[in-house]
């Protein structure tokens, strides 16, 4: 390394450094080239949220049931971390934290129908009762470790129209 300048180092993206690993800073009082761990960057950056947001333009039309994950597609370049598999949003490494999610579904030819937050394909809670056609909006905060697993489900059977102006999914890292 030592007869590498520092823009011919391989480069490392922020998923896989550990907080172990070094940063190089120039400290400016002293005109002195130093370290920085991860680790302690990340006590510098404080609890500042981190840019953790998705978006969706349409729930994928069809018939949902208890056992099935609501699908939506992912509006392309907004899922900035890339957790996000169509059914449910994977918490990458670091990125624990309070998330915000909202939905809004068009409903056809549904009955009752009390929408569920799962977390590792374990069910954690009933979001909303929805017991009329037409359109709808849910909104939920949950706390998620890095590695768990968010989905959403619906009770019972039910259909989705597809019309990406009415089914849609936003979810954000709020802390």
């Amino acid at each position: 390394m030592a007869n590498k300048k520092i823009s011919e180092l391989t480069t490392i993206t922020g998923l896989g450094t550990a907080d172990a690993d070094k940063l190089i800073v120039l400290d400016s009082s002293e005109s002195e080239t130093k370290a920085i761990t991860v680790a302690e960057l990340k006590v510098l950056l404080g609890s500042a949220p981190v840019d953790v947001s998705l978006q969706t333009e349409g729930m994928l039309a069809g018939s949902y049931t208890s056992s099935t994950n609501f699908a939506w597609d992912l509006i392309t370049g907004k899922d900035t971390l890339s957790g996000w598999s169509g059914s449910a949003y994977t918490v990458p490494v670091g990125y624990a934290g309070w998330y915000t999610v909202e939905y809004g579904l068009r409903l056809s030819g549904a009955t009752t129908s009390l929408h569920q937050r799962y977390v590792d394909g374990v069910f954690h809670k009933y979001i909303d009762n929805i017991n009329n056609l037409g359109d709808h909006h849910v909104t939920d905060l949950v706390y998620l470790e890095e590695g768990e697993v968010l989905s959403y489900r619906p009770l019972t059977t039910m259909t989705v129209v597809d019309d990406a102006t009415r089914t849609w999914m936003n979810l954000k890292r709020i802390s």
